[in-house]
């Protein structure tokens, strides 16, 4: 039987990152993570790391090469930046390296509230955003997203709301348009991400993503079910 394919995680040593590399771990495929600094991958076990950062292109192409698939959790999360940003042209670079590296996939981990999702922002969600300084950032999302979306590579994107730490009940809800609510644990997001790997129905989706116990909420949304079944972990 053939080896699994390498996955490269950017943004693997990140809150939502680390559970990517535990699941894809969990599932016995090999990870190869890139970081800016080998200090924070302590813990991490048997991965391999690329030391490097997106907005420089030739460690993208370092980092992708030898690798069947992109699982991209980058971001800074910083209101004002100077120069090239690494929720814009960070994940630019490293979707078009994967591209000339004949990637299969790219997963992109975007946010709720990018292009046309900021209409499903409750309005006092919406004044927060704002009062954080937040569209800014959320711009440069979007820049990405269109990016990828018209990179030719095989791509889902993964929009969640409000991201916790919370460990993952039941299966997440997952919708293509929608009014979700913008509550997400990370481990969700992980999960939803490697599954997306294998799932055929979600090349070419933009998908909402909230936590499984939302259901009950959400009998009036186009809710979308992966061809990848779903277990605890």
């Amino acid at each position: 039987m053939a080896s699994p394919e390498r996955i490269l995680v950017a943004g693997g040593t990140g809150g939502t990152g680390r559970l990517v590399v535990r699941r894809l771990g969990l599932l016995g495929i090999p990870v190869r993570i890139l970081t800016r600094g080998r200090r924070r991958i302590e813990g991490f076990g048997a991965v391999d790391v690329i030391q490097g950062d997106v907005l420089v292109e030739a460690d993208c192409r370092r980092a992708i090469d030898g690798c069947g698939a992109v699982i991209c959790a980058v971001g800074r999360h910083k209101t004002r930046w100077h120069g090239p940003s690494a929720d814009g042209d960070g994940v630019i670079n490293l979707a078009h390296a994967a591209k000339q590296a004949g990637a299969r996939s790219f997963i992109l981990v975007s946010a709720l509230g990018v292009g046309d999702s900021w209409q499903w922002v409750p309005l006092p969600a919406q004044w927060l955003l704002r009062l954080l300084d937040l569209p800014p950032l959320l711009r440069e999302k979007a820049r990405s997203e269109e990016f990828v979306r018209s990179s030719g590579l095989a791509w889902t994107i993964l929009r969640p709301g409000f991201l916790h730490g919370w460990r993952m009940r039941s299966e997440p809800v997952l919708a293509v348009t929608g009014r979700v609510p913008g509550i997400c644990g990370r481990q969700a997001v992980a999960d939803a991400a490697v599954r997306c790997l294998s799932a055929e129905n979600a090349r070419g989706q933009v998908l909402t993503i909230a936590d499984g116990w939302l259901r009950p909420w959400l009998r009036d949304v186009n809710l979308y079910r992966l061809a990848a079944s779903w277990a605890p972990w």
